[in-house]
């Protein structure tokens, strides 16, 4: 995530980026729910803005936008917050994103579209993968476990990850 707060204000202004990073100190409560607040109304209108931008955005100024990699990272996290806000909602987050596909997909001139849209969760515990790792129960690892390991040991500190290999 770049938190740069020397670029031109978004969704957030540098202010607000502060106070969600809890680098700012608000009077009141009531200070912090105006801020939250606020918050969530221009993310409510700059999500309405992209129909706008998605139907009148030139191609040329769409591919200056998204060109840079330096956005990438922030990308990633973009469609993570939509996934997350569509599953907060009545909707179905296959329906939502199997349509957004196709609509972006006709834009581009597609006339027939198949898209699918899948997901397997895990509820596999990271802290007893990491224990059959220590105790060298390899065997007893399932591809479930594997793939928890896989996604989340970089986030724990406790785990030496050049050790376990």
């Amino acid at each position: 995530m770049s938190d740069d707060d020397s670029r031109d204000r978004g969704v957030l202004t540098p202010a607000d980026r502060a106070y969600l990073r809890g680098e700012a100190t608000l009077r009141s409560e009531q200070s912090a729910y105006d801020a939250r607040y606020r918050i969530r109304r221009r993310l409510r209108n700059a999500v309405l803005d992209f129909a706008l931008l998605f139907e009148e955005l030139e191609s040329r100024d769409r591919e200056r936008v998204f060109a840079d990699d330096d956005l990438d990272d922030a990308l990633v996290d973009a469609i993570a917050l939509l996934y997350l806000g569509v599953g907060d909602g009545d909707r179905s987050r296959r329906a939502t994103f199997v349509e957004a596909v196709h609509r972006a997909e006709r834009k581009c001139g597609a006339t027939a579209v198949s898209a699918t849209f899948d997901v397997e969760r895990t509820t596999a515990s990271v802290d007893e993968t990491v224990e059959k790792i220590v105790r060298g129960a390899y065997s007893d690892l399932t591809e479930e476990e594997l793939r928890a390991f896989a996604h989340h040991c970089g986030e724990r500190e406790d785990v030496d990850v050049e050790e376990l290999r």
